[in-house]
């Protein structure tokens, strides 16, 4: 499970990258932090198949194939930059 504050941080990134709606900020914390939640759809810029996808080694967002393209691929990528930088940066502070 991720502690509240990190996954407001993770959805601060949802929000920011790939227009998640705020409307959906709490329910994504408590599905990380009371129920272990391993994908979650947040849409967004995504289009419908947007969704986080949560592990012990990575975090990461991506839509489905046929949604893909290049606008889509940069947010995804943009996210995943910050999403692995807020994993590594969780881990070494402890």
């Amino acid at each position: 499970m991720i502690k509240p504050d990190i996954a407001h941080k993770i959805f601060d990134i949802l929000v920011e990258e790939c227009g998640a709606s705020e409307d959906l900020r709490s329910h994504f914390v408590h599905t990380q932090s009371a129920v272990n939640c391993k994908q979650f759809r947040f849409q967004g810029d995504l289009g419908y198949h947007g969704k986080l996808y949560v592990s012990e080694k990575r975090w990461y967002v991506d839509c489905a194939v046929d949604d893909l393209s290049n606008p889509r691929y940069r947010i995804i990528e943009k996210a995943n930059c910050r999403l692995n930088d807020l994993k590594r940066t969780i881990k070494r502070h402890g």
